[in-house]
């Protein structure tokens, strides 16, 4: 079974399959609590989570509710993040978009040149009408990067998940595929 992806370049990056050598890159960016702060899922104590993540990345391909990319910079060909739809309903149209990026590209502009490609993808390949985001309400950078492309607020999920033992508010953004046109 072949990926699903035309190869989405950018300016400052691409994507690829993850695959098992990127175990290390993938545990430098899990493990790092100030990445992970909003993040549904607990830090990486070693990088035998970081493997058992690319199982389940593997799983959910192979379950069709999972499709999460590897994104790679350009000039050092150096992994960097990853980027993902997920909870993805074939007869539906819909799924949930999520990325993590590496502290030490942050504020590069690295998700604002990828966000938009990666968005239409969704939207044509993959031929989803909703793409969804759950926003931790603190995460001003990412609700900013989300309404910059378009993305309403539909509502808020009080306590919806638990970050260090501690219940958390979700903010739900959405971009429909009719809208995408018009601001993508």
């Amino acid at each position: 079974m072949s990926f699903p992806l035309e190869k989405i370049n950018c300016d400052k990056v691409y994507l690829r399959n993850i695959d098992i050598s990127d175990a290390e890159a993938i545990f430098d960016i899990y493990s790092d609590a100030e990445v992970t702060r909003f993040l549904d899922f607990p830090v990486m104590k070693d990088v035998n989570h970081a493997e058992n993540f690319i199982d389940d990345v593997l799983l959910g391909y192979l379950n069709g509710d999972l499709l999460e990319w590897a994104i790679i910079e350009n000039k050092k060909d150096t992994f960097i993040g990853t980027i993902h739809f997920a909870q993805w309903d074939y007869k539906h149209g819909h799924a949930k978009i999520g990325f993590a990026l590496n502290k030490n590209w942050w504020g590069r502009g690295i998700m604002k040149d990828l966000l938009s490609p990666f968005i239409q993808f969704g939207f044509k390949e993959l031929r989803l009408n909703r793409i969804q985001a759950n926003i931790n309400p603190l995460n001003y950078a990412c609700k900013k990067l989300f309404e910059e492309r378009g993305f309403q607020r539909e509502g808020l999920l009080r306590e919806r998940y638990m970050l260090q033992g501690q219940p958390h508010d979700i903010i739900i953004f959405s971009l429909l595929k009719n809208e995408s046109e018009l601001v993508i």
